[in-house]
């Protein structure tokens, strides 16, 4: 368990311990009895979350933002405690700013002329928005430790042979991964994907259903 005074004033401690290289009742025990000794008046808990803990009317109180698997993990070490650490104010860091910002990225899609490996006219400002995004996202998941991966899914409409329709939909999402890339965004980051005719936005055979499949989607997804 890794546990490091960060700050001492005024006669306050806080004392940083990461809830997952806790293994055990005693190690959290030990934690807390350790920080008491030193006279520790809150206790901040990190791994992908910014949390901090206080002591309110005789309760530990945590608040801040963590990935839902902390907050299942902190709530199971807290029933370790004599004390269970009450959690109901630490929120999910996907339904808050990064939650949001996912949210932005997936809304998007880059449209296409028929049978063409590059975006139609007119969507700069749509690569441009996206770059901007993405490379928000980049900066936050990192100062929360979180990875990131984000997948560019290619389509297509239901003219031509299925083998082509998955090439010319992996060719789109490359050219717009290119793009992307031109504008800063870190290509370890993306990830491409055919999906052909397979994953339709639009049923029908219609000139506007294939105008609207003809499309590339976003997919975002944050891990410990």
């Amino acid at each position: 368990m890794q546990m490091k005074a960060i700050e001492q004033a005024a006669g306050v401690l806080a004392v940083q311990i990461d809830v997952l290289e806790v293994r055990t009742r005693a190690d959290f025990e030990a934690a807390f009895a350790s920080a008491s000794r030193q006279g520790a008046g809150a206790v901040v808990m990190l791994s992908s979350a910014v949390v901090s803990m206080n002591i309110e009317d005789g309760r530990i109180v945590a608040k801040g933002t963590a990935t839902l698997t902390w907050i299942q993990r902190a709530r199971t070490f807290s029933r370790m405690l004599p004390a269970p650490v009450d959690l109901s104010q630490v929120q999910d860091i996907n339904l808050g700013v990064l939650g949001k910002l996912r949210e932005a990225i997936q809304s998007k899609e880059i449209r296409f002329e028929y049978n063409q490996p590059l975006p139609m006219k007119g969507q700069e400002g749509v690569l441009d928005q996206l770059a901007a995004e993405l490379k928000e996202l980049t900066a936050l998941s990192s100062r929360e430790r979180l990875t990131t991966r984000v997948t560019l899914t290619g389509h297509a409409d239901n003219t031509g042979a299925g083998l082509y329709n998955l090439t010319l939909s992996l060719a789109r999402a490359e050219a717009v991964r290119i793009m992307l890339k031109q504008r800063g965004v870190d290509p370890d980051l993306l990830q491409v994907r055919s999906a052909g005719t397979l994953e339709p936005r639009e049923a029908g055979d219609t000139q506007a259903a294939r105008s609207i499949n003809r499309r590339l989607s976003f997919t975002v997804v944050l891990e410990e």
